[in-house]
């Protein structure tokens, strides 16, 4: 038997696969074990490591509910809350002044029954001259002194209305009856106080003296005439003389032609009580910059801003014609000019924008109607917040993240204020 067949005999008789390959023995174990021993310290220590590191999402997390004051300063700058509204021609508003009845007066002469009774100088009988005959009852133009473009002062003669001088008067004086020496009333004191204010010296104390009818009459002969006879040999104020208009600047349109039959539907004249002017419509953020009497420039076809001035500012409204929605703005129609209902023309800020103190909009807080700002307080213990002290402040103009405010001495440039909620 050969020794390959011995050794599988032998394996079998001992229970063994012949085929199956004899166990070696490990050599040098205390490595392995060293080995494994290194590696459960190396990921131990990995694992604590790990632990320790965190991503930038992981800080971010935790900062989530730690609060940072964020602070600005207070700086000077140019804060221009720049507009551009397009403006339209609107005509001014005209009134039609009416002459219902013709002046009347009364005969020069007393009547013989009361030639026995004392009258005051003022009733005394004189003989009558030109104009002072008793008219007809039928309003008709004898005489205008004015025409359309003139300007109606108070107290200026407008003409003649059968045969009976007229004068612009104040539309709020309450005329109905002729007066003379001894009325008293609240008509009197007002139109006492109409002659005064067209620069007359009178008293005024709602009693027509001999004064006031002497002042009536300078304003009379002045223009070329005399005082009516209101009563029998008695000069006074004819109602029917002063004719109300409601402005002491209004411009004639339209006058009446001599000869005509005036009444109800034929005025002695229409006059402007307001001029032309040009309209525009604001928003909520423009309205600030255009109160009445503020400076705009005003583009009329393109060319170079010409100064104007704001007129009215008006409530919010909407346009029942457009659908649109604003404040809206009457300009002045500045001065030769040209502009019609089809020139384009732009209202635009006059003049150059200067720098003044000036908060990041973020600073900016509301109580109720009052804007305010917070200061950096003193420094707090450690644990509590600091007391921020709050600074009351007027905003002038907002744009680009910034609002101008007025000069504030609590408020120097560099100051520090809270921007952070």
């Amino acid at each position: 038997m050969s020794f390959r067949r011995r050794g599988r005999y032998l394996a079998a008789t001992a229970g063994e696969s012949p085929d199956s390959a004899p166990l070696k023995r490990v050599q040098n174990p205390g490595r392995l074990i060293a080995f494994g021993v290194v590696t459960a310290v190396l990921v131990g220590a990995a694992f604590v490591v790990g632990g320790m590191v965190k991503s930038p999402q992981d800080q971010a997390l935790a900062n989530v509910d730690s609060e940072v004051e964020v602070f600005a300063q207070v700086e000077e700058r140019v804060v221009s809350d720049s507009f551009s509204l397009p403006a339209v021609v609107v005509a001014g508003a005209t009134t039609d002044v009416l002459v219902t009845e013709a002046p009347r007066e009364a005969s020069p002469v007393v009547p013989p029954a009361a030639t026995d009774t004392a009258a005051p100088p003022a009733a005394t009988p004189v003989a009558p001259t030109e104009n002072e005959t008793a008219v007809s009852d039928r309003a008709v133009v004898s005489r205008m002194a004015v025409s359309a473009g003139d300007t109606l002062r108070y107290g200026s003669l407008i003409g003649e209305v059968s045969g009976r001088p007229v004068f612009a008067w104040p539309s709020s004086v309450p005329l109905f009856r002729d007066i003379v020496v001894g009325a008293r009333g609240s008509d009197v004191k007002a139109v006492q106080q109409s002659l005064a204010d067209m620069g007359y010296s009178v008293t005024v104390d709602g009693v027509f003296g001999a004064g006031s009818l002497a002042t009536l009459q300078l304003l009379y002969r002045e223009a070329g005439y005399e005082l009516p006879f209101v009563a029998a040999g008695v000069r006074g104020l004819s109602w029917r003389e002063l004719i109300g208009v409601p402005t002491g600047d209004g411009v004639v349109q339209a006058a009446a032609p001599v000869g005509s039959l005036l009444g109800a539907e034929a005025p002695l004249m229409t006059i402007r009580t307001t001029p032309p002017a040009l309209e525009a419509q604001a928003t909520a953020v423009e309205v600030g910059q255009l109160p009445a009497g503020a400076e705009v420039g005003v583009e009329v076809a393109g060319a170079a801003p010409v100064r104007s001035t704001v007129v009215t500012l008006g409530a919010f409204a909407t346009n029942e014609d457009t659908g649109a929605s604003g404040y809206p703005v009457r300009i002045a129609l500045p001065a030769d000019v040209a502009i019609d209902a089809s020139t384009p023309v732009q209202i635009r800020p006059w003049g150059e924008p200067q720098p003044s103190l000036a908060v990041p909009t973020s600073a900016i807080r509301q109580e109720g109607s009052a804007s305010f700002v917070l200061v950096r307080g003193k420094e707090a213990a450690e644990g509590e917040a600091p007391a921020h002290e709050r600074i009351d402040i007027a905003v002038v103009a907002q744009a680009d993240g910034w609002v101008s405010i007025e000069a504030n001495d609590a408020l120097p440039v560099g100051t520090e204020i809270l921007v952070s909620p």
